[in-house]
């Protein structure tokens, strides 16, 4: 069985296959996978489940609710004590490793703890496993405040370990790994400045010079429409040698 609650949810049975959450049960399920295995009150869910249009469900609904995730999970041939009521509430009884924002902060730890152990090599290894099982959080983050509360902590640690993983692969100089990741953390946050010199110091430590160019002119722009700000002096000395490196590049002989 595995559990991502990071980003769509999604739910496989030991026989791979996904189970359709949707609705009451897709909502249930995920607030109570962010604390998993600890009991959440009738109050704790209500507030974990609260929207602008319904508002906050009553116990009654929960109970519904509840029923009917109790009967998809046993249609799946799933555990019947994966939901188990307690005295306080309901309690998600996931096996640990089943939740993917465990496995991310078992990650995030052993790589820190390679890195002080100073195998860079490995911490960024599992580092860069860690950042791109959850490739967005920013856009991940649900409007619900409780929800949101509990997982902007995460995604703080997240942005942590990729500003972690860029230091690192940029010390033992694998630039063009870092690319990819880069490309994607402008695309999703084109106001982070610091994205952007990462991106263009990497495609240009690549040998592809043309491109950092490039690049330096999308964020000038992205930087300029959003931030109403131009670009700082890092991405100016860094247009200076990318275009001084692709002149090169392109000069006969």
């Amino acid at each position: 069985m595995r559990l991502a609650a990071l980003g769509p949810l999604t739910l496989t049975d030991d026989n791979d296959m996904l189970v359709d959450l949707r609705g009451q049960p897709a909502d249930l399920i995920r607030a109570l996978a962010l604390s998993p295995r600890q009991a959440c009150s009738l109050d704790q869910l209500a507030a974990l489940l609260e929207s602008p249009e319904a508002g906050k469900p009553s116990a009654g609904t929960i109970r519904v609710a509840v029923a009917r995730t109790r009967k998809l999970l046993a249609a799946h041939a799933l555990p019947p004590g994966l939901l188990e009521t307690t005295d306080h509430g309901y309690r998600l009884n996931v096996p640990p490793g089943t939740l993917d924002a465990e496995r991310l902060r078992l990650r995030l730890a052993v790589g820190a703890c390679a890195e002080l152990a100073g195998d860079e090599a490995m911490a960024a290894a599992v580092l860069f496993r860690a950042t791109r099982a959850w490739p967005d959080p920013a856009a991940d983050l649900p409007a619900n405040p409780a929800l949101r509360a509990l997982l902007t902590a995460l995604a703080a640690e997240h942005t942590q370990a990729r500003k972690r993983l860029v230091h690192l692969l940029s010390r033992l100089g694998q630039h063009p790994a870092l690319v990819p990741g880069l490309q994607v953390q402008v695309r999703v946050d084109p106001a982070c400045e610091w994205a952007w010199v990462q991106l263009a110091k990497a495609l240009l430590l690549s040998g592809r010079a043309s491109e950092a160019v490039r690049a330096i002119a999308q964020a000038t722009i992205a930087l300029r429409q959003l931030l109403g700000t131009p670009p700082g002096p890092a991405l100016r000395e860094l247009l200076w040698l990318a275009q001084n490196e692709a002149q090169g590049l392109r000069a006969p002989g």
